[in-house]
């Protein structure tokens, strides 16, 4: 038969002590490498986040000044398509200085006796000016 005795109740409650100090200083432990754990990856993701949070900002400014740029490329690209869309003539081989102090009033007057018309200098000639050349034997030229 079964009887217990003090003796072996004592015995069981020891055991009972044992298994329970055994048990929270395991739980303890584990509680404790659980505490780090959360606090590494805690720390991990407020650094990676940190990190993105510079990232973005930088990529903002970037895009920002890449967008700026691209406003000015804009503007040169049209002011460079508005200047090649000018009608442009080129007159070669006239003498040095034959285009006395106003060169649109004498490119007009050239146009006169070329075309043999009166030819309006003030609305149809833009600008009249001499190109300068790398090559001083050769006639200077006059473009309108």
């Amino acid at each position: 038969m079964a009887t217990t005795t003090a003796q072996d109740i004592k015995e069981l409650k020891n055991q009972e002590k044992h298994v329970n100090t055994h048990f929270e200083a395991a739980f303890k432990s584990i509680l404790e490498k659980l505490r780090k754990m959360h606090l590494n990856v805690k720390q991990m993701f407020t650094t990676r986040i940190e990190i993105a949070e510079q990232l973005a900002s930088t990529s903002d400014g970037e895009a920002t000044a890449a967008n700026f740029e691209c406003k000015i490329l804009g503007y040169r690209l049209a002011a460079l398509e508005d200047g090649c869309r000018r009608n442009n003539i080129r007159i070669e081989g006239l003498h040095e200085n034959c285009e006395s102090l106003n060169p649109v009033k004498f490119v007009a007057e050239l146009f006169s006796k070329i075309i043999e018309e009166d030819f309006k200098s003030d609305t149809e000639i833009a600008a009249a000016y001499r190109l300068r050349g790398s090559n001083i034997s050769k006639p200077k030229t006059i473009s309108p």
